[in-house]
């Protein structure tokens, strides 16, 4: 037997604004940290007396991160919370920058460049899901666009910032009293301390912030081998992976008008629109 049967208006999902903006604030944060290597690179290579072979290791150090981390950092993601993991990440990349300031050598800068870049794959595997169920799937593109929008601002930011903090100044202000925190010929490590700043500020932040329960789309899993039996057709449509789905579901007798228990051995779902409806299929 095969019966349609055009369920319920379903409520549109809540929009978490404080969400999408702490996801577009840690964009800017990872383009920051991310992009000053370009302006500081000459800088880095004339204080510790590189070589331009180990000069270019330091970016590989950076980048090499993403690779190393971004598996682990996807498991990771399905064993712990969102709350949990950013502020593991944020409190890592304060721990890092502040242990480069304190002990400004060339080892313990490549050091400190693979722990940010391993934080920044874990920020970048948390923050897209978490854009996604934040604010709607229908802007999960524009939300995206403007984050890459975010992300293009900060680079387009850093090198102003590294132009303040190291150039002099007539008058004393936050950059000198930053600069006589570190050695005379390192003035770009002030940078760091900026980071270490704005990481600790993230770390309260994320802290004092709510987080929504969400579910995260089969291809945005590790554990279940991705999104099987997941297709877009004009919407959603979603089938059983098995055979037959033994669940309990409650169906209204329409002449009786009682609610009675009944076993669907398979159902299918179907939008049959982009708004609120949905088409359930039911083979018996």
């Amino acid at each position: 037997m095969h019966t349609e049967k055009v369920i319920d208006q379903v409520e549109s999902p809540k929009r978490y604004l404080h969400i999408v903006l702490l996801v577009m604030l840690i964009f800017f944060v990872i383009s920051l940290v991310t992009n000053i290597l370009n302006s500081i690179i000459v800088d880095v290579k004339q204080s510790f007396d590189l070589s331009l072979a180990t000069t270019g290791l330091l970016p590989f150090s950076f980048f090499i991160a993403y690779g190393v981390m971004s598996i682990p950092a996807g498991f990771l993601s399905e064993r712990f919370g969102n709350k949990a993991l950013l502020s593991f990440s944020f409190l890592l990349m304060t721990l890092a920058s502040l242990g480069f300031v304190l002990i400004p050598t060339h080892i313990v800068f490549s050091f400190t460049l693979f722990m940010l870049g391993s934080c920044m794959a874990i920020l970048q595997v948390i923050i897209n899901p978490m854009l996604r169920a934040a604010g709607g799937e229908e802007h999960f593109a524009f939300n995206s666009v403007a984050a890459q929008l975010v992300f293009g601002g900060a680079s387009f930011a850093s090198p102003y910032l590294y132009q303040y903090l190291v150039e002099d100044h007539a008058t004393e202000n936050w950059a000198t009293t930053l600069r006589s925190l570190v050695p005379v010929d390192i003035p770009w490590a002030t940078l760091y301390i900026v980071f270490a700043a704005v990481s600790f500020i993230l770390v309260l932040v994320v802290a004092l912030t709510k987080y929504p329960s969400y579910e995260k789309e089969e291809d945005e899993k590790l554990t279940n081998g991705g999104g099987a039996g997941a297709s877009d057709d004009d919407g959603i449509e979603a089938t059983t992976d098995s055979n037959y789905m033994k669940k309990q579901y409650e169906a209204v007798d329409s002449n009786a008008k009682e609610i009675n228990n009944v076993t669907i051995p398979k159902i299918n779902l179907k939008k049959t629109n982009k708004k609120k409806y949905i088409k359930a299929t039911f083979d018996i």
